[in-house]
């Protein structure tokens, strides 16, 4: 017998919650920057690592390796990515964001933050920080 246990439990409400500032995110984004959410979290990631390889982002970022190439070369063509080949192994690019890129990251990185500020207007701080604190040790117990 099928039963709203599933759709009134925390792991449904934390999925819905994920999925739609998701699609606000990526409207958002694409309006404002002309990045799609792919895109941001691809520059976001050289942002925050300068050594990043294709490889580890398409794990990090559940897509496949094809699909990151096509984004990176994208990103490359829209002049937001530099790509150069690695002197110490040929076989692989150095990558690193543009001025203008940093400049969307930065804009986008506000944009976001600014959304998420929105969702919580109505909820106290110390909800907040009881909601954070939560995310924060399930994330722990994932890994």
């Amino acid at each position: 017998m099928i039963t709203n246990k599933i759709f009134e439990s925390s792991l449904f409400k934390l999925r819905y919650l994920n999925h739609s500032f998701e699609q606000i995110v990526a409207k958002e984004l694409s309006q404002n920057l002309n990045l799609h959410l792919n895109e941001f979290m691809i520059l976001t990631s050289f942002f925050a690592d300068k050594d990043c390889i294709q490889k580890n982002l398409a794990t990090h970022l559940k897509l496949s390796q094809a699909a990151v190439s096509k984004l990176v070369q994208h990103l490359v063509e829209k002049n937001l990515l530099n790509r150069e080949i690695d002197p110490k192994n040929r076989r692989q690019y150095n990558f690193s964001l543009t001025l203008e890129a940093e400049k969307k990251v930065a804009k986008a990185q506000d944009l976001i933050l600014n959304l998420w500020q929105n969702l919580f207007q109505e909820v106290d701080q110390k909800t907040q920080d009881g909601f954070n604190k939560t995310l924060t040790q399930l994330i722990k117990n994932l890994n």
